[in-house]
């Protein structure tokens, strides 16, 4: 009796954790190279898909230059990086395009992508971090890894990082809002999924 009751138990919680699943949607966008993008095509890896603010941001530069220096973490572990930033390619290359990585950097300059996942603006929320402080030691970091606090004219300012894990059947595992701008999954967590 304790058996059936144990399995049926097992079934049903992996039938839900199965039922919870989202699929990732589909979608094919521009590379800083001009090339074209498509997410299905990853069918088969683990995604990691983060989307930052815009290309001149010193808090994505700094946090994609951290992410570059694990490449070789990441491609042991088999996760695939993809960044999508919501700039035009000619406003990414001055900024994050100088910087030689090995993954996918992608523009979305209509913020089309994020509205597909779900990344918020949020004026209040930017406000709130900016004149609290919480950031000033991480934007002081960035500063001194060459990567400056530059307004993008036109860019969004209130656009909310996030962080979203993919499995290889393309199931949205985690999605991760960067409430605090810098409070990003820890390298270590996305290297484990």
């Amino acid at each position: 009796m304790k058996i059936i009751i144990s399995l049926t138990f097992l079934v049903m919680t992996t039938l839900q954790s199965q039922a919870q699943k989202t699929k990732a949607p589909d979608f094919t966008a521009t590379t800083i190279d001009g090339k074209t993008f498509r997410l299905s095509d990853l069918k088969g890896k683990r995604i990691f898909l983060a989307f930052y603010r815009n290309g001149a941001c010193a808090l994505c530069n700094f946090r994609v230059h951290e992410l570059s220096l694990r490449q070789k973490d990441f491609d042991r572990a088999g996760i695939v990086m993809v960044a999508v930033f919501e700039s035009s390619i000619e406003d990414m290359k001055p900024y994050v395009g100088t910087q030689k990585l090995s993954f996918t950097l992608l523009s979305d300059p209509e913020g089309k992508l994020y509205d597909m996942f779900g990344v918020t603006n949020s004026p209040a929320l930017i406000n709130q971090v900016m004149t609290s402080g919480s950031v000033s030691n991480r934007v002081a970091e960035a500063d001194a890894a060459g990567f400056k606090l530059t307004p993008q004219e036109g860019s969004n300012f209130f656009r909310i990082p996030a962080d979203v894990l993919i499995d290889k059947d393309l199931n949205i595992v985690k999605v991760h809002h960067c409430d605090q701008l810098i409070n990003h999954l820890p390298i270590n967590e996305v290297l484990k999924f």
